[in-house]
């Protein structure tokens, strides 16, 4: 997607002959320009030997063409002793260029002098535009009016146009349009195509007369079948903007590229505008960018501008950084305000170059001074941030407070979250909220979706659901990504508004369609878990896979574990491992513990528990229990590490404290082994109790096994069967075996073969081998139940199947 170049009004300069190096003067009868170096014929003294000057001066202007300067002096010289004017005048020239000659006004102008002595019009001309443009000599309007007024006595039309520019122009004073009218007619009067290019302008402004658009089209017209490439831009505007004619773009772009090509600068950066557009034609980035460099390089300040965004954005062309800040140089130090902040926004974050902060805010500052609000913006955020050494939050506000005064919605919202979350401010959420008011108000769509979250979450203001969906809806009708989610959130849960799942989803899909990696997320999640989607685990994976791609950390998790567990397609051990990676490095803790825990298995991947340790490491290090939990069945082990049994019962305690219920019962297995500790059941049974307090079956398990006597503590049937029943209704399959014996002996309360053969068959199925095997003994024998041989063969025949050797021996003792 493009961003938007600068445009410009079309300006054409009105042109006093040729200022940019040397003039040249028409005499009447003459229509085109000359420039001076072309000039032929000439005035001579009476009594000269004219014949004799106009030859040299011919040799003269020959040497001269071919850059053969000091023959062409000589020429010119022997052409003056002869008396010729124009070889005087083409002297002045050689020594106001330095062409052959150290460059020495004062012997130009002595040059002059005796060319406008001898009678020569162009020496005229050219002391006036000396003194137009300040060069050789002090800037003076009213010198140069002199000598043009002379050349115009003489009939020079370059001189009547320019006089016609000077009364324009007026140096400081209001424009004399009725001076500029009457030297420029007198000048189209004599076929002075600039003159009448001028003069077009005046009619089609309504300068000095009354606006006339025929007479303009006119005068334009005459001009550009002359050849003047300024009359054949200005022929562009009247048909772009239909002035005085029907509005045409297509004729519009040929005038101008005519124009272009016959080098108006300023053609060049409206038909680059046109092609960028599609105006007039189709749109051409590649063209776009071509005519903004022509222009550009001819000297547009604008085009230099749209030149660098275009290599800075990649339109038309390469993506080209450092050129892109060459040119936004460039412009910026031909004093364009908007380059100056583009130029310091590259220096600030190192695009096209090295990161200069100093050269950055001294950029920023010029386009303060300027008063550009956008620079305040930018340059308070850098204080801020305290990117320069020091962080000064009084500077930021102050300069956020100034672009604000502008009418800067980026500030208003900026100084929004200044007061929300008090940072160089008194918190203040009211004012808060008056901010971002003022900047949704002034159009900003970051503004509107503060206000919202404001009315969404009552802070500062009510709670208020409708007016929190009108601002999401505006921010998000302005294009703002995080609104369409949040507008999809409201929907979804029905908040303030009717639930609509399928007007959630629509939001979603056009977040996500804008790049919005959380609206991909929620697309995915909706599909996971069927709220608000149909369930459909290959579309989730698809969704996530997206999120994932665009940098969502939390997707890249969710993909993973897709990929491990096989949801929505073929598991893929060695994916998962790659998203569980880059969400780790994304800094995702759940991400780093999975990725420990596949390279202890060897999932996706070779084993190596020097890898494992680091992620369990890096988990635990950002707040993960689990992590601490294994890191510390590691030093239990010896996996990876010297066994220790000192350093698991510390990560163990580091686990406990995070709230890890598996930790604490593993914590409290030490203290029943004495493995790193003085072994001691009271603390032991204190830790499963707390890890069985918290719904771990383990910890259930534990305390069922030490109140059974397992360690040697003592013993408590009735306990050891409570906490048995509690491990079983939660899934512990062992539990279950262990309550079956119990109630078949009638441990801890009275004997109940039902619920023994009842509690033996869940822990069977739950895959208790030694479950099987007492199952196949109780229907073997007919105790609690009726004997069964055949259910007997096939309780022994899986536990056979599972490696039970003693079940093995069974299956051949039972009858047949």
């Amino acid at each position: 997607m493009c961003s938007s170049i600068r445009k410009r009004p079309w300006v054409i300069l009105l042109f006093i002959g040729s200022f940019a190096l040397f003039p040249g003067c028409q005499s009447p009868g003459d229509r085109s320009q000359r420039d001076p170096a072309s000039a032929k014929g000439s005035e001579s003294k009476e009594g000269a030997d004219p014949e004799t000057g106009a030859m040299a001066l011919l040799m003269g202007l020959v040497s001269e063409q071919e850059q053969d300067y000091a023959s062409a002096k000589g020429h010119f010289e022997e052409a003056a002793k002869a008396g010729n004017s124009e070889a005087m005048y083409r002297l002045g020239m050689l020594h106001s260029r330095g062409h052959g000659v150290p460059a020495d006004f004062a012997v130009a102008r002595e040059w002059y002098d005796r060319a406008i002595n001898a009678g020569s019009a162009n020496a005229l001309y050219t002391m006036g535009w000396h003194y137009a443009n300040g060069d050789g000599v002090p800037r003076d309007l009213e010198k140069a009016r002199y000598w043009y007024m002379r050349a115009a006595e003489k009939g020079v039309s370059d001189a009547m146009n320019n006089l016609g520019w000077l009364c324009h122009e007026n140096g400081d004073g209001a424009p004399d349009f009725v001076g500029a009218l009457y030297w420029y007619e007198q000048a189209v009067a004599l076929g002075n195509r600039l003159a009448m290019n001028n003069l077009g302008r005046l009619y089609s402004q309504g300068h000095g007369v009354a606006q006339d658009y025929a007479k303009a089209l006119l005068l334009f017209e005459t001009a550009a079948a002359l050849g003047d490439p300024d009359a054949i831009g200005n022929l562009g505007q009247m048909y772009e903007n239909g002035d005085g004619v029907s509005a045409d773009l297509e004729l519009a772009r040929q005038y101008f590229k005519s124009a272009a090509v016959a080098g108006n600068k300023v053609a060049m950066g409206k038909l680059a505008e046109f092609y960028f557009d599609g105006k007039g034609g189709a749109q051409d980035l590649g063209m776009a960018r071509h005519w903004f460099e022509e222009a550009a390089e001819a000297g547009d300040m604008n085009a230099m501008y749209n030149f660098g965004l275009l290599l800075e954005q990649g339109h038309g062309g390469p993506q080209d950084l450092p050129q892109a800040r060459h040119w936004y140089e460039k412009a910026a130090e031909a004093g364009d305000v908007t380059a100056i902040v583009a130029l310091a926004g590259l220096l600030e974050n190192g695009r096209g170059g090295p990161t200069d902060l100093s050269k950055a805010c001294a950029w920023y500052e010029r386009a303060i001074a300027a008063g550009n609000s956008d620079a305040m913006v930018k340059l308070g955020v850098i204080y801020f941030s305290g990117r320069m050494g020091v962080r000064d939050l009084g500077k930021n506000r102050d300069l956020q407070e100034m672009a604000a005064a502008q009418g800067n919605f980026d500030a208003m919202h900026n100084l929004g979250i200044l007061y929300y979350f008090g940072d160089g401010v008194p918190q203040d959420y009211m004012l808060a909220r008056e901010w971002f008011e003022k900047a949704a108000v002034a159009g900003s769509r970051e503004g509107m979706a503060a206000l919202a979250k404001l009315y969404e979450h009552g802070t500062g203001v009510p709670q208020d659901y409708h007016r929190a969906r009108e601002w999401y809806e505006r921010a998000a009708n302005a294009g703002d990504d995080g609104a369409m989610v949040n507008l999809g959130v409201i929907y979804a849960d029905g908040k303030g508004v009717v639930q609509d799942v399928a007007l959630a989803r629509q939001w979603y899909f056009k977040a996500a369609a804008n790049g919005s990696a959380l609206a991909m997320f929620n697309l995915g999640a909706s599909h996971a878990s069927g709220n608000g989607a149909s369930k459909d685990e290959v579309q989730a994976r698809v969704w996530y896979e997206k999120a994932a791609l665009a940098g969502h950390r939390l997707a890249m998790y969710n993909l993973a574990a897709m990929y491990a567990d096989g949801d929505g397609g073929d598991r893929d051990y060695q994916r998962a491992r790659q998203w569980y990676q880059k969400a780790a490095e994304a800094g995702e803790r759940e991400a780093m513990f999975n990725l420990g825990l596949m390279y202890k298995r060897a999932e996706g991947g070779a084993q190596d528990f020097q890898l494992a340790r680091h992620w369990y490491e890096r988990a635990a290090a950002a707040g993960s229990g689990k992590a601490m939990n294994n890191l510390g069945l590691m030093f239990e082990a010896g996996e990876g590490v010297e066994l220790d049994y000192q350093r698991a019962r510390e990560w163990y305690e580091k686990a406990a404290a995070a709230g890890d219920v598996t930790a604490m019962n593993n914590l409290g297995v030490l203290y029943a082994t004495g493995r790193g500790v003085p072994r001691d059941y009271t603390t032991a049974r204190h830790w499963y109790l707390q890890s069985a307090r918290q719904g771990n079956a383990s910890g259930m398990f534990s305390l069922g096994a030490s109140y059974g006597g397992a360690d040697d503590a003592p013993k408590d049937e009735v306990q050891a069967r409570i906490w048995y029943e509690r491990a079983a209704l939660v899934g512990d399959g062992q539990a279950m075996f262990n309550l079956a014996i119990m109630y078949g002996r009638g441990a801890g309360g009275e004997r109940d073969f039902q619920q023994a053969r009842e509690w033996c068959e869940k822990a069977a199925e739950a895959g208790v081998v030694d479950a099987m095997f007492f199952l196949g003994s109780l229907y073997q024998r007919g105790e609690g139940l009726v004997q069964d041989f055949q259910q007997a063969r096939k309780w022994y025949e899986k536990a056979a199947e599972a490696g039970h050797e003693q079940s093995k021996a069974r299956l051949g003792l039972l009858p047949q």
